[in-house]
């Protein structure tokens, strides 16, 4: 039986490792140079290549090399898998994060090249999530090719089912992603280098036909290889070998119901890397959140005529997406990275922050705030009806302002607070942080609150305190509570010591101090 052995050529870029972005850019350009020079000389060479963020300066660095670089990909010899920004990590980004990979690196590929990449091309990512196949498979992709967190005696092609029941073809590779890297240069030396991999992947493999993808971290692609290749295939007929692509393999295969089905979470392994550097997985989610406010509220901009911010948007999202590369989010790379990491999310955090507040300013412009009092306009970004504390600072010139209360826009009293209260030398309110409680804010809309002078008219609040009057008795013990939980604590030291459940009358831990008992 001959097994048909597609060799993809390949070149893994890590976009920011063990040297900075810059150099590993030009590191990475000059491997394509190479692969040009081998395309143009040898006709069964073939060659894959991913990643928006380092063919898109390629090309522009390179304006001389487009037109023929354009068509070794129209003739299928350059294959463009991937079709996202960087080779995220796939567990530690959200959701979200991934389809703005999908949606950066797809614009470049479709645009620049005319591609619909259908290759998922995670080969070095450390895990899949099982909503890996949803994502991917709603984002375009047919199929994707990956090296870990496998059992070993796992198959090699398999369905990978998603919580969602999608079912996203897989190949695992056995051996890695280097399966003829730094070969033996002849004839005899390579057969025996080669031929114990290859009976492993086929003890692995479903069909007659094996992936062998060759190429490593950075490196270029090898001359010789084209004449080993043909001087193999006329020196026995167990293996052929084929200059192919991902998508000629998986079109080879016959995914029928031989084929396996797997829906296990296939998480990390790599616990060391998943736990370093935790500013950059800290940052990254933070930053997340700031970005899908930006655009959530440049979309209330745009519905009110407000020009978008597009592109100093795009912008600051490939600085985070940069980020989300598997090696650098993963924690896997050098001081250098790192701190070069960090400055790429404080530009994306300076820019989000003065977008959103100058965007919320001129939104604010367009909302009829007019009415006693100074009007608070608070923002809900979430897709559903929100209720949650809000803080904000009022100033006042009028002396006689003593004490306030927080109004909704139907004129009801909310729970409210001062806090960090500074006043004129006759007690009137100077400046004040003001806690408030904000209800039923709808969705992807606002709700104008209005701080007003005190009528004395009591908000609707159950929350009761031990010291009601504000006067401070010698007590070793004191208590907050609603009608829901009552808070136990401490005062010579501050510890909460009590912790009551009203509702199913339970304490979670037991009160050693004087404290009253519970009611």
């Amino acid at each position: 039986m001959t097994h048909y052995v597609h060799i993809v050529p390949h070149t893994h870029f890590d976009a920011e490792v063990f040297i900075n972005r810059e150099a590993t850019l030009q590191i990475g350009f000059s491997n394509i140079q190479d692969a040009l020079r081998l395309l143009r000389s040898d006709p069964d060479f073939r060659f894959t290549l991913d990643q928006a963020c380092y063919l898109e300066p390629y090309l522009r660095q390179h304006p001389e090399e487009r037109r023929v670089f354009v068509e070794f990909v129209e003739s299928g010899r350059i294959e463009i898998a991937g079709g996202t920004y960087v080779m995220p990590d796939l567990n530690l980004p959200s959701g979200e994060s991934f389809i703005r990979q999908v949606l950066h690196g797809r614009e470049f590929f479709e645009k620049e090249l005319g591609v619909d990449v259908k290759a998922g091309w995670t080969i070095d990512s450390f895990g899949h999530h099982p909503q890996i196949p949803q994502l991917m498979l709603k984002s375009g992709f047919d199929y994707t090719v990956f090296q870990r967190v496998m059992r070993k005696n796992g198959p090699s092609e398999f369905f990978y089912r998603g919580l969602d029941g999608a079912m996203l073809r897989c190949h695992w590779m056995p051996v890695g992603y280097v399966v003829l890297r730094d070969a033996p240069g002849n004839l005899y030396e390579f057969g025996r280098f080669l031929e114990p991999k290859l009976e492993y992947l086929a003890a692995h493999a479903r069909s007659t036909h094996l992936l062998a993808l060759t190429g490593s971290d950075l490196t270029p692609p090898e001359p010789g290889l084209s004449r080993l290749v043909r001087e193999y295939n006329e020196c026995q007929d167990r293996y052929r070998l084929i200059f192919s692509s991902s998508r000629e393999f998986f079109e080879a295969v016959e995914w029928n119901d031989a084929i396996p089905v797997v829906e296990e979470d296939l998480n990390p392994v790599f616990q060391g890397c998943y736990s370093a550097r935790i500013e950059v997985k800290q940052e990254n989610r933070e930053l997340e959140r700031l970005m899908t406010d930006w655009e959530k509220v440049d979309a209330m901009g745009r519905l009110l005529g407000i020009p978008e911010t597009r592109n100093r948007r795009d912008a600051a999202w490939k600085n985070v997406l940069f980020n989300q590369f598997h090696d650098i989010i993963a924690g896997s790379h050098v001081d250098e990275v790192f701190f070069a990491a960090k400055r790429r999310f404080d530009h994306a955090r300076s820019d989000a922050g003065d977008c959103i507040d100058a965007k919320l300013r001129a939104i604010c412009r367009r909302i009829d705030t007019r009415g006693e009092g100074v009007p608070i306009v608070v923002f809900n970004t979430l897709g559903w009806e929100r209720r949650d504390p809000v803080e904000c600072t009022v100033v006042f010139s009028e002396p006689d302002v003593y004490d306030l209360e927080v109004r909704n826009a139907r004129g009801e009293v909310v729970p409210s607070d001062l806090m960090d209260v500074e006043r004129f030398a006759c007690g009137g309110i100077r400046k004040t942080t003001v806690l408030f409680i904000a209800n039923d804010v709808p969705a992807f809309g606002h709700e104008v609150y209005r701080v007003v002078r005190s009528t004395g008219v009591s908000s609707d609040t159950s929350i009761e305190t031990s010291d009601p009057l504000g006067v401070r008795e010698d007590k070793a013990s004191g208590f907050i509570a609603n009608e829901f939980y009552r808070l136990t604590f401490d005062l010579w030291n501050g510890l909460m010591i009590g912790f009551y459940d009203r509702v199913n009358g339970w304490e979670s831990f037991p009160i050693r101090s004087r404290s009253a008992t519970p009611s």
